[in-house]
């Protein structure tokens, strides 16, 4: 047995010891927590369960930049863009590394105010590439994504998806980095690794619609179909359906999905732009006028009005009117 004096030299050292680690035991909480509730939103989000999303967000604290960065997702999945932005701002100018910092960045490229968003989106990259947290990785992925930092965000997202290789979020974000740099293989393998972590991922099943449509355009068709039944309110894969029905010259079908992608988001760039380029094909001139005035409202530098106008000009041989849609961009 210990003397009397050993044995409080020894409790002390004990107590010591635990008040040191409780710091890092919290913070592992906190990580953890964060880590879960953005599984737990990214999950609902892919699946079109908003009212999921919303209970998982009245979970937590009402100036949790995460929560609030998923409140404004929200927001701006149904077009309603100032107040995703009026949600975002105080936080996010008050935490420019977080959640919400990533989220006000990304909205204000939307809208074309590129120079406000940048400083956001560089913090965010910033914090990713010094943190090891695989959500941070991730964030940062797609901060340095949007500043068109391919080889940053691509190796970013390659450290987040091996430090969490169960988050079907970051797999399909990976691919999607792959798929706008044409790399369809490589997009291909992390869309089918996303879909065996998660076969309800409709962004997933979306994307690789998009990525075979030139080589498998059947299997495009049957992806696009699973992401629907999925997430009915996904705008984008009723914009995909969109574009392959215009482009087969079925103008009522693709006309019955822009106008479901619209009642949905009736804010969303691409779709209005595709409903300009369908007025322009048809020769509805003032139609069209209108469509692009409506796009240059929401986002005064949204050229690509006029290159996918352009593009289905092209599609439908129209070359010499395609080259003067293109010419707009200049």
């Amino acid at each position: 047995m210990l003397p009397r004096g050993a044995r409080g030299v020894l409790v002390l050292c004990v107590l010591c010891v635990l008040l040191s680690a409780a710091p890092s035991l919290a913070q592992t909480d906190t990580e953890t927590q964060e880590q879960q509730f953005h599984q737990d939103t990214t999950q609902a989000l892919a699946r079109g369960q908003l009212e999921e999303v919303e209970a998982l967000v009245a979970a937590r604290p009402g100036d949790d930049p995460s929560a609030v960065a998923v409140r404004a997702r929200t927001r701006v999945l149904r077009g309603r863009y100032a107040e995703a932005e009026e949600l975002l701002t105080p936080v996010a100018q008050a935490m420019p590394t977080s959640s919400a910092g990533l989220e006000l960045g990304l909205l204000l490229q939307r809208v074309g105010r590129h120079v406000d968003a940048r400083g956001y989106l560089e913090a965010v990259t910033a914090l990713g590439l010094r943190s090891r947290r695989p959500v941070d990785r991730y964030r940062g992925g797609l901060g340095a994504r949007a500043l068109g930092n391919f080889r940053q965000a691509n190796s970013l997202l390659r450290s987040a998806a091996e430090g969490a290789p169960d988050d079907p979020a970051i797999q399909t974000a990976w691919a999607e980095l792959f798929l706008e740099k044409y790399n369809r293989a490589d997009a291909v393998q992390s869309f089918t690794e996303a879909l065996k972590l998660d076969d309800q991922w409709a962004p997933a099943h979306l994307g690789m619609a998009r990525a075979l449509v030139d080589e498998n355009p059947p299997v495009a068709r049957l992806s696009v179909d699973r992401a629907l039944e999925i997430d009915a309110t996904n705008v984008g894969a009723h914009r995909f359906i969109a574009e392959q029905e215009l482009g087969d010259r079925n103008i009522e079908a693709a006309e019955a999905s822009i106008a479901r992608a619209l009642e949905i988001n009736p804010a969303d760039l691409e779709t209005r732009s595709l409903a300009a380029a369908m007025a322009y094909l048809d020769d509805r001139t003032s139609e069209f006028e209108v469509e692009v005035a409506s796009v240059l409202e929401i986002n005064p530098v949204y050229g690509d009005v006029f290159r996918i106008a352009g593009s289905h000009a092209a599609r439908a041989y129209r070359f010499a009117e395609a080259a003067t849609l293109v010419r707009a961009l200049l």
